[in-house]
Parts: structure tokens; sequence; C-alpha cells
């Protein structure tokens, strides 16, 4: 057997479950949930950026050990004729697990603390210079799941809108449905993160 036939087998497995997580996931509806008054909002989630990375380590298998989490964009909303209006919103983000596969059902493996940072009412509209200023989230995943073959991670996102008493104005909750790969031999995107990749 040549040196190059495992590489092809394993780059074959690797997208054959890519492949996979897509389709197992490509059913669930993309919406999101909104509740209360909030302003505009962007998540960084589609296929040409995706937006969250399936970090692994390992030659083989494969093991995920973060997801990188780029931030939203989130605006305060226009409630005046004032164009600076203002206010505090915040961001966290739950690592969820799904051990039957990608999916679901999805139980919190753990939530981080909400990131709190001041947005602006964007004029002109979805302009990037008046969103808040959140920080990339890289997220830590529990070795405990390195022995359940199909377990799946994905992360859900939740935004807030606060009031100047902090009370919670209003929230959006947005699945995140594409991830990239990021150190096994594989490109493209993936709608879950398989939490250990084993050649075939």
């Amino acid at each position: 057997m040549t040196r190059g036939t495992p590489r092809r087998y394993r780059l074959t497995a690797l997208v054959a479950i890519a492949g996979a997580a897509l389709f197992a996931t490509s059913g669930v509806a993309l919406a999101d949930t909104e509740s209360g008054q909030h302003g505009h909002y962007l998540f960084k989630d589609d296929p040409s950026t995706a937006g969250a990375t399936c970090v692994y380590t390992g030659s083989g298998p494969y093991k995920l050990v973060q997801i990188v989490v780029k931030a939203p964009l989130l605006w305060w909303p226009d409630t005046n004729s004032s164009n600076r209006e203002h206010g505090k919103v915040g961001w966290q983000v739950s690592v969820q697990i799904s051990t039957p596969g990608a999916y679901g059902p999805w139980h919190t493996l753990y939530s981080t603390t909400p990131q709190q940072k001041t947005a602006y009412e964007d004029q002109p509209a979805y302009d990037k210079a008046d969103s808040a200023k959140l920080a990339t989230w890289t997220l830590a995943i529990n070795g405990s799941y390195k022995h359940k073959p199909n377990a799946y991670a994905r992360i859900e996102h939740e935004a807030f809108w606060y009031n100047p008493d902090w009370s919670i104005m209003g929230t959006v909750t947005h699945d995140q449905f594409n991830y990239r790969w990021q150190n096994v031999p594989v490109g493209g995107s993936t709608g879950a993160c398989p939490i250990h990749v084993t050649p075939l």
C-alpha cells in the first residue's frame, strides 16, 4: 500500500462526516427567537464566512478541543428623533452537546458570562461603527466526551438589550449553523462540530 492511500481514505472519511453533519441539520429552521424591544443585529453565520470554527488536535483520530466564535453585531434600537441613542447590550454563548448525533436533542454543557458593551443606534442602518465592541469567544470542549463516537457540539448565542436599571429590555437567541474546520485536512463548512473524527 502506498503512503498516499491512507491520506486519501482519511480525507474521504472527513468529507463524509462533514457532509453527514450538514445533512443532518439541514432541515433545522434558521429563524431567531426574539422577545421584547431590541435593536438591529447580525450574527456571523453563513457558509462563506461561517462565524465559528471547530478546532481539533491529534493526527487521526482528531479530537475537538475548542470552538472559536466570532461576535455578532448589535445596535441600539431607534426610539426617538435623536440619532445618537445608545445603551448597554450583552452577548453570551452556550456550548451544547448532542450525543445521538448532529440532529439533537441538544443539552447545554456550559454558558459564558455575558459580555456587556455600549451600542449605538445605527445611522445609517447596520453601520458597523455604531455596533457594540464585542470580543471573540474561545470555548473549551469537555474531554469526557472522547468515548462517545457520535457526539456533536454546537453554539447557541443569546443577545441582550438592557434598561438603565440593568433589567432586560429584549433578547434574541440564535443557534449557530455554519462552522469551519481547523487542524483537519478538510475544507468547507459543516452544520455542527463532531467531538472526534476517526479515519476509516
